[in-house]
Formats: C-alpha cells, sequence, structure tokens
C-alpha cells in the first residue's frame, strides 16, 4: 500500500488468478470489489446459480463496491513486485463511515479482497482530436487511467472538483495546467468556459465522472449546448447523502437487474448512468 495523497490510498492486490484479466486496453476499467466481514474474513464473490439468478457462497452477502483500475501488470511483465499478477487499486481516504474506507484503513499485507471484473463502457472513438473530462477526487483514478492510454495527439482538457487541493495527487504532465474547482458552481463556471471555446463538437469526446448529482448536472449542461448523446460518457461514482446500507441496497439491485437483462457479471458496470 502507499498514500499517493492525503485524499487517496493505493492497494496493490497480487493474485495467480489476475493473469487472465482482460482490461479493456482503454482505460478507466473499473472492478467490483468484495470485502470481509466480522464474521467472514475471506470474503464471498458471488456466481451465477442460474440464469439471472446470483448466488452468495455460504448464503452469506460480501459488501461490494466498484473500484476503478490504476493499473494491472501481467506476471511475465518485469515491472512486477511480487511475480504474479497484480492490480493497482486507489481509495478515496475520507473520515465517513462505510464499507470502503474503514477497509483501507485498516488494511495490512496479506489482507483478502474478492474481484469481479473488470468492465468498461468507455471508448474513445475514432477521429477523436480533444477529450474534455470532468472528475472529482472519487473519479481522478479512472481518469488518470483513461489520459495515460489516449494516442499524444489528442488534446485534453480537463476540470477537477475538490474543495481541498491537498487531497489531489501529483498530476501528470498532461494534466498540469487543469482547472481545479471547489464545488458544482464552479464546476458549472468551468464547463461552460470549454464549451465556449469549441466550434462544434464532432472532434471532441466528454468523460464525466464522480459524485451522481454533479454529473447529472455537468451532463445536462453538455446537451443543452448540443453534445450528442453518444459523445459523452457520464458515470455516478457515489451519491451524497446516502449512508452505506441505502449505498449497497442500490448497487445490489442494480446487480440482479443486469443479471436479469442477461449480462454476465463482468459486464454490469454499477457505474455507468
Amino acid at each position: 500500500m502507499a498514500d499517493l495523497s492525503p485524499g487517496l490510498r493505493r492497494v496493490t492486490v497480487s493474485a495467480t488468478s489476475l493473469r487472465d484479466l482482460a482490461p479493456s486496453g482503454s482505460g478507466g476499467d473499473a472492478v467490483k470489489v468484495f470485502f470481509p466481514t466480522p464474521t467472514r474474513p475471506e470474503p464471498g464473490v458471488p456466481f451465477l446459480e442460474s440464469p439471472g439468478v446470483l448466488a452468495h457462497p455460504g448464503g452469506e452477502r460480501s459488501p461490494m463496491r466498484t473500484i476503478s483500475v490504476a493499473a494491472f501488470r501481467r506476471a511475465r511483465d518485469r515491472l512486477t513486485r511480487s511475480g504474479i499478477s497484480e492490480l493497482d487499486l486507489d481509495f478515496v481516504m475520507h473520515d465517513s463511515e462505510g464499507v470502503a474506507g474503514p477497509w483501507v484503513k485498516k488494511a495490512s499485507p496479506g489482507a483478502l479482497l474478492g474481484l469481479l471484473g473488470p468492465a468498461n463502457a468507455f471508448v474513445i472513438a475514432d477521429g477523436t482530436r480533444r477529450l474534455v473530462a470532468l472528475a472529482d477526487l472519487s473519479a481522478l483514478p479512472a481518469l488518470l487511467s483513461v489520459v495515460e492510454h489516449l494516442s499524444a495527439e489528442i488534446v485534453v482538457d480537463v476540470t477537477l472538483v475538490e474543495p481541498d487541493v491537498r487531497r489531489l495527487p501529483p498530476l501528470p504532465p498532461r494534466l498540469q495546467h487543469s482547472a481545479v474547482v471547489p464545488d458544482t458552481v464552479g464546476a458549472v463556471t468551468s464547463m461552460s468556459r470549454v464549451l465556449a471555446t469549441l466550434p462544434d463538437f464532432t472532434e471532441s469526446q466528454f468523460w464525466f465522472a464522480g459524485e451522481r448529482a454533479l454529473v447529472r448536472d455537468i451532463r445536462r449542461q453538455a446537451r443543452a449546448a448540443g453534445v450528442p448523446r453518444e459523445r459523452a460518457y457520464a458515470s455516478g461514482y457515489w451519491r451524497a447523502g446516502w449512508d452505506a446500507p441505502r449505498l449497497e441496497k442500490h448497487e445490489m439491485s442494480l446487480f440482479q437487474s443486469g443479471l436479469a437483462e442477461g449480462r454476465s457479471l463482468a459486464e454490469i458496470d454499477l457505474l455507468s448512468e
């Protein structure tokens, strides 16, 4: 584990089973992470008992969250430190109670997690010359991964929403000139400035992720400005004011709905709006 900033902590997960992981290649992947509980120290990963029916090992459901993948290293890659495949997951550090936050504060080497995925609903379109992105701290790891996979010719215009800039990690060169705003009002103002500079949207793609209400407002703003639906990716990572039980119930409802629609466990994207 390593602290990237006062607001982000990186956890490296290693396992021989990760060798079969299939990243999208476009960045922004996410995995479903299952956490231990006091009565179940080894998290159980759900499985399809029958078409559309989700079963939990031992009949006990392990708490689940969707976490962005910061990096993936296969065992054959000399960059791996453990000698087996590794996955870097970045967790937001905060004081509120929940599932992921308390776990990452107390976790130590050897701690166990369950994983499913990855999933990714974002693909950079052919002919894109500019990526306009907005993210809060929870979505920043995914955005950094997306930018890392972009070709050098694509211009990146980023707005980061974070009231305390000290919580942001060091940014790569392509994001050094990002606008940093404290709240939704600042985000809307920043996006207005960006949209006004674009002659049209045929060569631009849009990526919005973070707190659900923030993303909803920015997506509506973009659509009102004429951004085509197919050129804007929007993903609500969390909901302000929701406690852990309510969020858990909501995510599991989406999970079950995806199964009913015939999607595989790995294909169900709980983040996509």
